[in-house]
């Protein structure tokens, strides 16, 4: 994804943050003819494997409705933790005192490469300040992604084939069983 679209969604996501004072993760499939698909998350599963489970039935879903998907970009609210030092522990910013908020927009193509951007941002009171932070690298693009849920969405888009084929055998099963009970 290129940086004006990042920047575009990223306005977005501020102007939503700052009038709602939450943000709710949202889905954007563009398409090949260039349209988008927006879908609003507002129970993101907490579990990892509930995630990964959303969004193949996603993907999966997507290819069944006949959407010819590009890529898949998922905008949240995160939380991230300073990198640590040489010989500091890791640990999780849920579980880091000192962690930090941003905007995340995180974005996977068919090929696996991902483009991200983070936005940090401070709560202060009822204001919400948008700042820099030297520590987190604001942007990635062109990287290969290892593990990243959005790759659960394109497993689930190239299974479609395969689940499009079994829904047609049923069907023609159930049309069988219609006709030998007329």
């Amino acid at each position: 994804m290129n940086k004006i679209k990042l920047n575009e969604r990223l306005i977005v996501a501020k102007d939503l943050l700052i009038k709602e004072g939450k943000l709710m993760p949202v889905a954007f499939l563009e398409l090949t003819n260039k349209a988008n698909a927006i879908i609003g998350i507002p129970d993101m599963p907490q579990d990892y494997t509930d995630r990964a489970y959303m969004f193949f039935k996603l993907g999966a879903s997507s290819y069944l409705e006949g959407k010819k998907v590009r890529e898949i970009s998922l905008l949240t609210e995160t939380w991230y933790s300073k990198p640590v030092g040489k010989g500091e522990n890791i640990i999780t910013p849920s579980q880091d005192p000192n962690r930090r908020e941003a905007i995340a927009i995180i974005t996977v193509n068919a090929k696996g490469k991902c483009s991200f951007m983070m936005q940090p941002f401070k709560k202060e009171g009822e204001d919400i300040v948008f700042g820099i932070d030297k520590d987190i690298e604001e942007q990635g693009e062109g990287i290969e992604v290892k593990d990243n849920i959005l790759k659960w969405f394109w497993r689930g888009y190239q299974t479609g084939p395969l689940a499009k084929k079994k829904i047609e055998k049923i069907e023609e099963l159930l049309k069988e069983i219609n006709n030998i009970k007329t």
